[in-house]
């Protein structure tokens, strides 16, 4: 088995997606109200290039050649951003009455959102297609992803993860430790989930 690493291409939109939102997480779906809806959504995201999700972005784990891993990392990540264009889709796929009850949504995730600290190598995503997982592919992303904050200088290493998601024992075994957990009843009403952890990896 041999795990490498190679940005994504402007073609491979689609792959970034079928990994990132071929299952999509829990609070997706409760949001969406669909699984359907949800992956959609995702595919969406991924393939409006303003919103910062796409290729560009977005580094492969190839495992024997094949993209199965998906990481989008970096010093200066830009938040994601709520546009006309993001609005015209969301009604499109959600309808006009899901759209609005979904936007109280976007506050809330905002408000278990805690910030990366100053000049953090922060892990925006990181998924593994869902045949391909338990197979070491997001130890060896998170350790690629190391390597290239040690090259950018950067302090730390950062991400976000709901406090129920199980690959926080991952990020611990990584040297990730919680230092912050926000939680929201409006969050959790929507989503099922009480909150999120920001977990920091100090730097040498």
């Amino acid at each position: 088995m041999e795990i490498t690493f190679r940005p994504a291409r402007h073609d491979e939109t689609d792959r970034i997606a079928e990994i990132m939102f071929g299952e999509p997480p829990q609070e997706a779906v409760r949001v969406c109200e669909s699984t359907e809806r949800a992956r959609r959504f995702g595919y969406m995201q991924v393939s409006t290039p303003e919103l910062g999700l796409g290729w560009d972005r977005t580094v492969f784990a190839l495992l024997d050649g094949e993209p199965v891993t998906v990481l989008q990392a970096g010093s200066q990540l830009g938040g994601f951003r709520v546009t006309p264009r993001l609005i015209w889709h969301t009604i499109r796929i959600l309808g006009p009455l899901r759209t609005i009850r979904s936007l109280p949504y976007i506050s809330a995730q905002r408000r278990v959102n805690a910030p990366a600290p100053e000049g953090s190598y922060h892990i925006a995503e990181l998924h593994t297609h869902p045949d391909q997982r338990n197979r070491g592919l997001g130890r060896a992303a998170l350790e690629y992803a190391e390597k290239q904050a040690h090259k950018e200088c950067a302090p730390s290493m950062s991400l976000v993860t709901t406090v129920i998601n199980p690959a926080r024992h991952l990020y611990e075994r990584q040297g990730f430790k919680v230092v912050e957990t926000r939680t929201d009843v409006e969050y959790e009403r929507m989503t099922g989930i009480p909150g999120r952890n920001l977990m920091v990896k100090e730097l040498s």
